[in-house]
């Protein structure tokens, strides 16, 4: 009789046991960090500045248009900039326009035309106008417009 009631007492514990101490360990938390095991690896491509143009809106200087070539394979995007020469967005082969918002993901602007997308990024009023320059002539043209 003794053992069957020490025999009991026991099963009783480690039932009780069983209950309680998941309950207390799940407000145990652990995060482990890892690199991303099933992503695909960054596709670098390498591109070129090729050409170069001026954006104006009332007559005056608002930033200006890169247009950026893989060599290789042919692709190609235009980078917005401001009338300072700071890179706004870009707009790429099929007129999608994104404004680049600091620390945070860019922004959808509109789908059009790649004046349509400047104007959009640069939040212009209307759509602004565009003078082809020479694409290492940009930097000074942009330095002497910010001074005005």
């Amino acid at each position: 009789m003794r053992q069957s009631k020490a025999l009991r007492q026991t099963v009783l514990q480690c039932a009780v046991l069983g209950l309680v101490l998941p309950l207390g360990l799940s407000g145990c938390e652990t995060t482990k960090t890892t690199g991303p095991a099933s992503s695909p690896a960054a596709i670098v491509r390498a591109s070129q500045p090729v050409d170069a143009w001026v954006l104006r809106a009332g007559g005056r200087t608002v930033g200006a248009l890169v247009r950026f070539e893989e060599a290789a394979g042919g692709r190609f995007l235009y980078s917005v900039r401001d009338g300072y020469g700071f890179d706004r967005g870009i707009v790429d082969a099929e007129g999608r326009a994104w404004r680049f918002i600091p620390h945070s993901e860019p922004e959808w602007k509109s789908t059009g035309t790649v004046l349509a997308g400047a104007g959009a990024i640069l939040e212009l009023p209307k759509e602004p106008t565009m003078q082809a320059v020479d694409l290492e002539a940009l930097p000074q043209i942009l330095e002497a417009s910010a001074k005005r």
